[in-house]
């Protein structure tokens, strides 16, 4: 099984329109995107890992947020994982990430996080994103996030 090779950017912490040309890329060409607070040298474990098990036992450590493009759909998929626990649509609220009319919950576990559907509407997408990664951190805020996207036409 060969590694995929992601398309690296990083740029200052919570820049929304960087974290939107990075979402109109994936939804332009497929795939999906990967933001974390940090350096590429600190993220390593948010590289996909080789093997059978690595669902089970690779996952990241760090906080990060992932976006994808659902097919043949008008939706996006942006899953966050985090040390928070269950939030529900309340715990959400109370952080700041009130989800927009028309975006859906659809899973809340306190080990895997969340994932929210919404529609490709960049602008929310991104300031969601930017809003997540803030709020549902336990980490010392970073000065710089990285961004890696794959998929599509790296």
């Amino acid at each position: 099984m060969t590694r995929a090779v992601a398309q690296v950017s990083t740029f200052p912490a919570g820049d929304e329109a960087a974290i939107a040309s990075c979402i109109t890329d994936a939804l332009s060409q497929g795939g999906w995107v990967n933001f974390a607070p940090g350096l590429l040298e600190d993220l390593e474990e948010l590289l996909p890992r080789e093997g059978p098990f690595s669902a089970l036992f690779g996952r990241p450590v760090r906080p990060f947020a992932e976006v994808s493009v659902v097919p043949e759909k008008s939706i996006v998929s942006i899953g966050v994982n985090h040390g928070a626990g269950r939030l529900g649509a309340s715990g959400l609220s109370e952080r700041g990430l009130a989800l927009p009319s028309g975006w859906k919950l659809t899973q809340d576990h306190a080990r895997r996080g969340l994932v929210v559907e919404a529609p490709r509407d960049v602008a929310p997408l991104a300031g969601f994103v930017a809003t997540a990664l803030v709020a549902l951190t336990a980490s010392a805020p970073q000065q710089t996030w990285t961004a890696l996207r794959y998929g599509g036409s790296n």
